[in-house]
């Protein structure tokens, strides 16, 4: 034969950077070839979407024996299909695995005529409401996940909370969280719960164990399924063995947050020895930099590991998993993406829905992805989970040993 076509699934993505190709599909090995003879003129047209995923290349390529042995490594795989060219009576053709987005931000800034009709408040699907306390700005751990603030005099004004729950109930807002110094010592809590019990959406309540334990009475009194309490341990909220006994009936959550593999595992026994159900253990940046590098960096053998669906690297190419679609508020009606970055307004004196269309049109964080160094250069680009808010506290725009 003097052609032929080397075909790619249509399931197959392909990766290149500098002389490197990975070609991956869902629950097949990753296969990383180095670029030799022939597969530059394959790539290539490969990445012309008009030849739809068909190359057609000159036999005498496959005299290569690297070239050839790669070839058979792909068709093994059922990532390709080796064709003669003429042994069918048109081209063959395979849709190549190809984002398409309808509402985005370079669309938004093309089309005013979109911009002006979109419902932005449909991309809100959780909020996170501080009703008292203040950060701690010498520590960064509200930054990396919603936590109880620090004891202080402000506190989200009865009108600003209407204010916020009128817009809610328009949108089809899924999870309401409410946070702060101690939500039970907010002054409208009361009113806060019959605002919050018309909507249809899960109500969460960060706390700790002697909060819960001095505020029983009134937990019972919003006992519902809809109600769920987080029971936040770490070194500063200890755990309390005698609240277990006064937890029958009510729903609740627990997060322990450790800094060190002691932590983990004095969590861990903790989980197992008084069977905790819905519980879940993070580990949390405290300046503790030689744990996250043994423990949660990722290796080249992990992100082997990865075995992301279609739809999950898409996800990864065009928005943040861990920020989209949620706002934080704090006491004083500020509002923001992600407490890492800049303010997006005020509840006060802006709509959310206008906030939301800011930030998906020029925001920083619901849009956050991999497209940085050093993750741009990485072979691994998109396969690897989102951008989290560990590497925002640390300062590192990766957590990895590949790019490091």
């Amino acid at each position: 034969m003097d052609k032929f076509y080397l075909i790619l699934n249509s399931d197959v993505f392909l990766f290149r950077k500098g002389n490197q190709i990975l070609f991956y599909r869902m629950h097949s090995p990753k296969i990383i070839l180095n670029i030799c003879i022939g597969w530059e003129s394959a790539y290539s047209q490969w990445e012309d979407v008009n030849n739809l995923y068909c190359a057609e290349l000159d036999s005498k390529l496959l005299e290569n024996k690297e070239f050839r042995s790669d070839v058979q490594l792909l068709v093994t795989s059922e990532m390709a299909q080796l064709l003669p060219v003429g042994e069918s009576s048109s081209r063959p053709i395979s849709i190549p695995p190809v984002l398409s987005v309808q509402r985005s931000k370079v669309k938004f800034k093309e089309r005013e005529d979109i911009l002006q009709t979109e419902d932005f408040s449909r991309y809100l699907q959780k909020i996170v409401i501080y009703l008292n306390g203040e950060p701690n700005i010498a520590e960064t751990r509200h930054k990396q996940f919603t936590y109880i603030l620090e004891r202080a005099n402000d506190e989200l004004k009865i009108d600003t909370l209407k204010c916020i729950l009128r817009q809610l109930k328009g949108m089809k807002i899924h999870h309401l969280t409410f946070s702060g110094y101690n939500v039970f010592e907010y002054e409208y809590w009361q009113q806060c719960i019959a605002e919050i019990d018309v909507l249809n959406a899960q109500k969460e309540f960060y706390v700790d164990c002697n909060q819960l334990i001095k505020n029983m009475d009134v937990v019972r009194k919003v006992n519902s399924e809809q109600f769920v309490f987080t029971i936040l341990v770490d070194n500063k909220h200890p755990f309390v063995l005698s609240l277990l006994d006064k937890l029958e009936g009510v729903h609740v959550n627990w997060l322990f947050l450790i800094t060190s593999e002691d932590e983990y595992t004095g969590a861990s026994d903790l989980i197992e020895n008084y069977s905790l159900r819905n519980a879940a253990i993070k580990p949390v940046y405290d300046n503790n930099l030689s744990f996250f590098e043994n423990h949660i960096y990722l290796t080249s053998e992990d992100l082997l590991e990865l075995n992301p669906s279609k739809k999950e690297i898409f996800i990864h190419q065009s928005i943040n998993v861990s920020d989209f679609g949620q706002l934080n508020i704090i006491p004083n009606g500020t509002v923001y993406s992600n407490l890492s970055n800049k303010k997006i307004g005020n509840v006060n004196k802006e709509s959310l829905n206008s906030m939301i269309a800011d930030e998906i049109c020029t925001g920083h964080s619901w849009l956050r992805i991999r497209d940085q160094k050093p993750c741009c250069d990485c072979i691994y680009q998109w396969l690897c989970p989102s951008p989290s808010n560990y590497e925002l506290a640390i300062g590192k725009p990766n957590l990895c040993h590949v790019k490091p």
